[in-house]
């Protein structure tokens, strides 16, 4: 098809080149178009086989018929193409896909394409959803103390990568990464803790970046880091490694990724 363009358009930005109303709307005109040249080269090709028989044949009376019936058959077959174009293009225009133009014009409006991103992890009924494989060589090297040993299950993809990144940047031991309150036995759950905060006994408070913020609620995007005698290179390494938020609250420092999620 490359001598006609291609069919399927090809859109600058489409991942995985998923296609959207308006390249929907697109396709179906390159066919008409496409059918549309089809139409005329066959015509042509009608059209000069019907003079040749008509100037070869001047005296033989079957001859000039042949050619006459050739030439009122291409003729009627470029009509109904040109027709059934004329109709489906008008109808889709008057769908509000496009205008109509020439043979080759393109349809506008609508979306180009379908864009593909990462959706907020769903909210889990019993407050654990596992937590994502680290980069190679990432939260292996991160070290958890405490309760953060159990809650790296609750681990947010961005937040174990981020932390990764830490890792090879700067010293320290995490202490914190969701709630110790959510268990598997359903002590809490996530739900419970991002609605009620440290009112119904959870250890954050209510949409901390802990629990998935206002939007991501099932995953933690923030994690707690023992204060050292000097934060500054943890500091310098959560904002060099994409933390959205990172310093002092009460006895520890706190690290997120969460902004998304409606979080610090």
């Amino acid at each position: 098809m490359n001598f006609f363009g291609s069919i399927v358009p090809t859109v600058s930005g489409c991942q995985y080149q998923a296609l959207g109303w308006a390249s929907f709307f697109q396709v179906v005109q390159n066919l008409l178009n496409f059918a549309v040249y089809l139409a005329i080269f066959f015509a042509v090709l009608i059209f000069a086989y019907a003079g040749f028989l008509w100037v070869t044949n001047p005296a033989n009376p079957g001859n000039k018929e042949k050619g006459r019936e050739a030439l009122m058959n291409g003729v009627i077959g470029l009509v109904v193409v040109l027709g059934a174009w004329l109709i489906i293009n008008t109808i889709i225009v008057a769908l509000g896909a496009g205008s109509l133009g020439s043979l080759t014009g393109v349809f506008t409006g609508g979306d180009p394409c379908v864009s593909f991103s990462a959706a907020p992890p769903a909210t889990s009924n019993s407050g654990l959803t596992g937590s994502t494989p680290p980069a190679s060589g990432g939260a292996s090297a991160v070290q958890y103390v405490g309760d953060a040993v159990a809650e790296v299950r609750d681990e947010s993809g961005l937040l174990s990568n981020m932390l990764s990144c830490m890792a090879g940047k700067a010293t320290f031991e995490v202490t914190s990464i969701s709630d110790h309150l959510i268990t598997p036995d359903g002590t809490k759950t996530f739900a419970q803790c991002a609605a009620g905060g440290q009112t119904v006994g959870c250890a954050h408070t209510a949409h901390s970046c802990h629990y998935g913020g206002v939007s991501c609620v099932g995953q933690s995007y923030a994690a707690d880091i023992r204060n050292q005698s000097d934060n500054a290179p943890i500091i310098a390494a959560a904002q060099a490694c994409g933390s959205t938020w990172q310093g002092p609250e009460a006895d520890h420092l706190h690290i997120s990724i969460g902004k998304t999620c409606g979080c610090n």
